[in-house]
């Protein structure tokens, strides 16, 4: 019915005809009045439905895909009919008649089985699974999402191309989430965290299993590489289709057709080399199965250091419930629940990130600091319950380490204050984006050396307008030949090349330390570091690369520390093609940072380092000595961030 009209228009459209038309019988007399064509009667009808629904007006949204089901019904149209039945259960469910909602998903569920529909078979069992939930009936509700969960697996198995496994994973995130809750009702609290860390970072965490299992084949390692490679320019090309099919539109020009068909050619090659790293991973897929227990794994690995804390965070928007499972390390699992105003958590990123902006203006600097010292205290206050906080003051861990959830990971955690202490000055913080990739880091081969004991590479000022990052290397050098009489590897202006950096990371190294320009671009695989000659090393390219050995990683570079999760909660970003690269620790920044207090935090992070403190904690003290060094200003010591293995030392 709409055409060629945009979706903005149409939705104008039929709201002005619902308020001229407020009866349903009326509105649906007019609606048909305007001559829908026959074939395009149940869509249409159909797409008026999700309109309404989308504003509010839930019982003119019922007549429509009454509407709808009647013409599907006369069609014969049973993709079209199971459609209207899952809409009828949604709207009825919004209206809280939950009963009548569970009849029209099981009308809906009995024609996806019918005809095949696996992902409507899976998302029918899903919105069953939360009516059931809601019905208090957590038995039926269990057995709902578990089926519709095993179905989505079933499907992404026979998917190749890690894109689209990630897409499709994406869409089955909220039905780990709800069977996450439902656990955690029936007091089955390590299966509740279990079923959310299965839904986490899969593509990462089973690339890194397998990379571990692979690494003696060397096809496997140019696979990976050529992947890389491959992806990189997938992406570009990405970048490219939307202005090629404008262009098309203009003008025949031959070398528009010479562009496309390289594309495709690039797109072959692409899902070419993504099934035959598919097919390498299904020979050991035996030694990976599905629901092996990450908690026990987990603590199993954590058991062995001492004063630490876990805060795993589950956000639950459409109960409007935030739940925060501490575990200690006795492995004791507090999980606890409390409310939140999705409306409020989003306006604290926005304005998070409106300061972050602002910092990197200076005639706004002290505005922004502003901002971020009143946020502190008021993200604080919604993601630090009064529970959480008597239960981490109880335990009197020295390192916390925090896997957030959904837009939490957007969070400036460091900087979070109760009134008294900053988190990031209370204890060692590490980020993880799953309790699997914390103990993957943590279980990573120790320091390789290479025959003099240690070896470091650190890069600076590659870009030669930074002279204060080539003060910092040097400083850092001079600490490192003073403790441990050992002369690191120091490349700065014209020797900091991209070239040089993959040259020696073949060799061994117990430290990488780079202190330049870094790049957050979108998608985040082309976020980078910038080296001599503007040359980019980025997030992609990194993920084909391998270090010798399992460096500590310091980025003191803008915008290091930015890892957007996308949909299905995959870390992207540098962090993340430094973790597939090897390095179990990373730190990294979160905004802009300033040459001098850069500088001084990282000489203090490498001579805390030295005296034998963890990664964790030297971090933490750096902090703390800018902190003092220029009065509180979080614009100075909070942009530093720990992904990986808090533990880590070089001794």
């Amino acid at each position: 019915m709409s055409g060629e009209m945009k979706r903005e228009d149409f939705d104008k459209m039929i709201l002005s005809l619902v308020e001229r038309y407020p009866n349903p019988e009326e509105f649906l007399s007019v609606i048909e009045s305007l001559g829908i064509p026959k074939d395009e009667r149940g869509a249409s009808f159909l797409q008026i439905g999700i309109t309404l629904y989308e504003f509010s007006k839930f019982r003119m949204a019922l007549a429509a895909w009454n509407r709808a089901l009647t013409y599907y019904i006369k069609d014969e149209d049973l993709s079209g009919e199971s459609a209207c039945y899952g809409n009828l259960g949604i709207a009825y469910d919004s209206l809280g008649d939950f009963a009548r909602a569970i009849e029209f998903h099981e009308k809906s569920l009995t024609i996806d089985r019918e005809i095949g529909d696996l992902s409507g078979e899976s998302k029918c069992y899903t919105n069953l699974g939360i009516l059931y939930e809601e019905s208090n009936d957590l038995t039926k509700s269990l057995d709902a999402l578990k089926r519709s969960i095993k179905i989505r697996e079933r499907i992404k198995g026979e998917i190749d191309l890690e894109e689209l496994r990630t897409s499709f994973h994406a869409q089955v995130v909220s039905t780990y989430d709800a069977l996450a809750n439902v656990y955690l009702k029936t007091g089955e609290i390590v299966k509740s965290i279990n079923t959310l860390e299965h839904s986490k970072t899969r593509e990462l965490a089973d690339f890194l299993f397998y990379a571990e299992i692979l690494k003696g084949k060397p096809e496997f390692r140019e696979i990976i590489q050529e992947k890389a490679r491959l992806k990189h320019k997938v992406e570009i090309n990405n970048k490219w289709k939307n202005a090629i099919s404008e262009a098309e539109k203009i003008t025949a020009d031959s070398g528009i057709n010479q562009i496309k068909t390289e594309i495709e050619r690039t797109d072959q090659k692409y899902a070419v080399v993504s099934s035959k790293l598919q097919r390498l991973y299904d020979e050991v897929a035996g030694l990976h199965p599905r629901d092996y227990d990450i908690v026990s794994n987990t603590l199993s690995i954590l058991k062995k250091e001492r004063k630490w804390a876990v805060l795993e965070y589950l956000l639950l928007p459409h109960e409007s419930e935030l739940i925060v499972f501490i575990i200690n390390e006795k492995g004791e699992i507090n999980p606890v629940r409390t409310e939140y105003d999705k409306t409020r958590l989003d306006s604290q990123i926005t304005t998070y990130t409106d300061a972050v902006i602002l910092s990197s203006k200076k005639d706004f600097r002290d505005k922004a600091e502003k901002r971020l010292k009143e946020l502190s205290i008021d993200l604080y206050t919604t993601l630090i319950p009064k529970d959480v906080k008597k239960a981490l003051d109880d335990l009197k861990a020295e390192h916390l380490i925090i896997v957030p959830h959904k837009e939490l990971h957007f969070v400036p955690w460091e900087i979070l204050n109760d009134g008294k202490d900053y988190l990031g000055l209370k204890y060692s913080i590490s980020r993880n984006f799953s309790l699997d990739l914390t103990s993957i880091a943590m279980n990573k081969q120790t320091n390789i050396n290479d025959g003099n004991g240690f070896s470091a590479l650190l890069m600076g000022n590659p870009t030669l307008d930074l002279n204060g990052s080539e003060t910092e290397v040097n400083k850092i050098k001079e600490k490192l030949n003073e403790k441990l009489g050992n002369n690191p590897t120091t490349l700065t202006r014209d020797k900091a090349t991209k070239e040089n950096f993959i040259e020696r990371i073949k060799t061994p190294l117990n430290i990488f330390h780079f202190s330049g320009h870094g790049t957050f671009q979108f998608p985040p695989g082309f976020s980078s570091l910038v080296f001599n000659n503007s040359s980019e090393l980025t997030a992609n390219e990194l993920s084909g690369m391998r270090f010798k050995g399992s460096p500590i990683v310091s980025l003191s570079a803008c915008e290091t520390g930015i890892t957007p999760p996308i949909k299905g909660e995959e870390m992207m970003g540098l962090v993340r093609g430094f973790i597939v690269a090897g390095s179990p620790s990373i730190v990294s920044t979160s905004w802009r940072v300033y040459d001098n207090s850069a500088c001084h935090l990282m000489v203090e992070f490498y001579k805390n380092i030295l005296e034998n403190n963890c990664v964790g904690l030297s971090l933490k003290k750096a902090r703390k000595t800018v902190f003092e060094e220029y009065n509180g200003e979080i614009l100075h010591w909070g942009a530093y961030t720990m992904y990986g293995d808090p533990f880590k030392s070089i001794f």
